[in-house]
């Protein structure tokens, strides 16, 4: 503890940082570890942990100079030298990484994982150019217009900070995996752009116009759980997906019916949607895991007439309103096929 406590009074000084704001990267905020931006299939919801997905109140803290392009790099600290990291904890991080802050040996780092760390200001990482995969997960960062040129990136992961405004992401266009669960977005919008996209993580934002992600045809896996979803239509040009989670949204029985035309469709997560005909999913006959928790669902046939799901395949359906005994030649069937079936009947 000393040897750190030495080593961070000297990155203070090394790099101009005020030790006002230091936190101990020890003091995290309680949420899930999330090492691994790919959602658990053993898990019967999506949502992240310790998340309060009912929390519509907007953060404005973003950079009014960002407002517009979230462009900063006419007014961003010129990367030479030493370069000057408002964020104490973010500067230690990377100096215990390479050794030192200087724009050169900054400029050779292509990874960079830094969680629970208390982080809030990111300036200075506008510098790390070679980076092509960077991790913040679980901090409380909302202005993120250092990374407005970091165009080599192909893998970031923001979950659980305090985002509004993803301006800054627009020249992005080498991301193929983007992470932004748990944050304060609304707006989707500048995402048109980063077509190479495999894996899109928005769950638990305020985001309720999909129009942006019809552009996003690359994409394979998309979730989307505990936002203000009513309509799913543009999610029409996305066939190539294979993983899809809509959780805690309000998803009528009719805007499921574009569902039936996902047949590359292996994952897929409606819980807490309010649905109660499941007709439109018979044609997905390679689904391994279907999550239908906390619906208004009745009839189970269409699950039955779904050849596809049988040995080892996971179906939940608890907390539906199923009538056990008038359903219960579908159970057997489905029971019959191996099926690994999750009801509230005996």
């Amino acid at each position: 503890m000393r040897k750190k406590t030495v080593l961070l009074l000297g990155v203070l000084l090394f790099c101009g940082c005020s030790d006002d704001d230091t936190r101990n990267p020890g003091e995290t905020r309680d949420t899930q570890d999330t090492s691994s931006i790919e959602p658990s299939s053993d898990s019967n919801t999506e949502e992240p942990a310790n998340t309060d997905a009912t929390d519509t109140t907007v953060d404005t803290r973003d950079s009014a100079s960002t407002e517009d392009t979230g462009d900063t790099s006419d007014t961003a600290q010129p990367c030479e030298g030493i370069v000057d990291f408002e964020d104490p904890n973010l500067a230690l991080a990377l100096f215990e990484e390479v050794g030192d802050l200087t724009a050169e040996s900054l400029g050779t780092l292509q990874e960079f994982r830094l969680r629970d760390a208390g982080i809030v200001s990111i300036e200075g990482l506008q510098c790390l150019h070679s980076l092509t995969m960077l991790d913040l997960g679980n901090n409380a960062i909302s202005d993120i217009s250092p990374l407005t040129n970091l165009t080599n990136l192909t893998v970031l992961v923001l979950i659980d900070n305090q985002i509004v405004n993803i301006k800054p992401l627009t020249k992005l266009t080498q991301l193929t995996k983007l992470d932004l669960r748990t944050n304060k977005i609304v707006d989707i919008q500048p995402l048109a752009k980063l077509t190479q996209l495999t894996d899109l993580y928005l769950g638990w934002n305020q985001i309720s116009d999909l129009g942006t992600l019809a552009q996003l045809t690359q994409l394979t896996m998309l979730e989307l759980g505990a936002n203000n979803i009513t309509v799913l239509s543009p999610l029409g040009t996305l066939t190539k997906l294979k993983e899809l989670y809509l959780r805690e949204n309000k998803i009528s029985d009719v805007e499921l019916q574009i569902l039936s035309q996902f047949t590359q469709l292996t994952n897929l997560g409606l819980g807490k949607t309010q649905i109660s005909d499941i007709s439109p999913l018979e044609p997905l006959t390679k689904l391994v895991e279907l999550l239908l928790e906390g619906n208004q669902i009745e009839d189970l046939g269409p699950l039955v007439s779904n050849s596809g799901i049988g040995s080892g395949d996971k179906v939940y359906l608890v907390e539906n309103p199923i009538d056990c005994s008038a359903q219960s030649s579908n159970i057997q069937v489905l029971e019959a096929r191996k099926v690994r079936l999750l009801t509230d009947c005996p």
